[in-house]
């Protein structure tokens, strides 16, 4: 049996990457609202926030539309009806594979808006009776969290820029969803380009699970966690929900500390499936494998891919996981390939 190797559970360079992020951070905010992109901490979310409670105070119904606009995770159109009396209805929730057909599609959901579309002219609904439309990640922080993963491991942290090294984000995609807010303007009927709140991506995950639950009517406060793939500033969030409120406690500002992400490399370059859709698939094939820390071979050698601390952190041995360096080319390192054997290339 091979020598463990000595565990790094920090990045290489973390004052680097933490510069890299708060000086990328206001320009990345600087950028997007140009293209009428704007985070929830804007003025003109603010405003929105009031206009919302103005109309739901005087019993009118607030429609409020999100949308995923391209390049990054599964892309989509979901429409929502706020009522003053607290009721909430799902009306759509469209995501563009349903139409195209092509699993995990990034593409600007064009078909999703056009059915959406049809299913508002159906049901009465105006496209002047939208409040909002809401994105599904902080599209600056995702740039700027991008901006820190690359000086993480610097120089080697490079290699994520070569194609097909970021899973499931495609750069031509990603330029294209920026042109929302003008081709929204068209669809619609708007005479303006339409504004977007780009909302942080664990609260919305975060404030969904609240909402359908059934603590959401309980006085008493509730942990909320999100133990996600990647986020746009990390990868691990803690909320605290009381009252209608949620009050985020912690993230973890890393997209490698991440178990969705572990689960998904691993799997997609073991079992062979698309990255995305497969990290389940393993993380339930786990109950038909031997659970017996003492006797299974893989455990002992495995328990130091991932570093669970005392207090709750969990960190991945970059020592062990090449995938901040070079995600999907060169995944494991030399030790690891020992362990796990020669990953299936992409």
């Amino acid at each position: 049996m091979s020598t463990p190797v000595p565990p790094r559970i920090r990045p290489r360079h973390p004052r680097l990457a933490a510069a890299g992020f708060h000086v990328a951070l206001p320009i990345a905010e600087h950028l997007f609202q140009s293209r009428h992109i704007y985070r929830s901490t804007s003025k003109l979310a603010q405003e929105r926030l009031r206009d919302i409670a103005r109309r739901l105070a005087a019993d009118e119904a607030v429609y409020l539309v999100g949308i995923g606009i391209g390049g990054f995770h599964n892309t989509g159109v979901a429409l929502v009806e706020l009522t003053g009396d607290g009721g909430l209805q799902i009306i759509c929730n469209n995501e563009e594979e349903r139409f195209s057909g092509k699993k995990h599609t990034t593409v600007f959901p064009q078909a999703s808006l056009d059915a959406l579309l049809e299913i508002m002219q159906r049901a009465g609904i105006r496209p002047e009776q939208i409040a909002a439309f809401l994105t599904t990640y902080d599209y600056p922080v995702l740039v700027a969290a991008g901006v820190r993963t690359l000086l993480e491991e610097f120089p080697a942290s490079v290699n994520l820029l070569r194609p097909g090294q970021s899973p499931g984000f495609d750069g031509n995609q990603f330029m294209q969803g920026l042109e929302a807010p003008e081709r929204l303007r068209r669809q619609f009927g708007y005479d303006r380009p339409v504004p977007l709140i780009a909302m942080p991506h664990h609260d919305n995950h975060g404030w969904f699970s609240y909402c359908v639950s059934p603590f959401a009517r309980d006085p008493q406060p509730v942990m909320v966690a999100v133990i996600d793939g990647s986020g746009d500033l990390g990868s691990i969030s803690l909320y605290i929900a009381q009252a209608g409120r949620l009050r985020q406690l912690r993230c973890n500002a890393s997209l490698f500390d991440s178990l969705g992400l572990f689960y998904g490399v691993i799997s997609s370059t073991q079992g062979g499936w698309t990255f995305l859709s497969s990290e389940g698939r393993y993380m339930g094939a786990a109950a038909y494998g031997d659970l017996d820390r003492s006797t299974n071979r893989f455990y002992s050698q495995l328990q130091n891919l991932l570093c669970l601390q005392a207090d709750g952190e969990i960190y991945l041995n970059r020592s062990l996981a090449n995938w901040p360096r070079r995600m999907f080319r060169e995944p494991y390192t030399k030790e690891l390939i020992d362990i796990l054997g020669t990953p299936i290339s992409e």
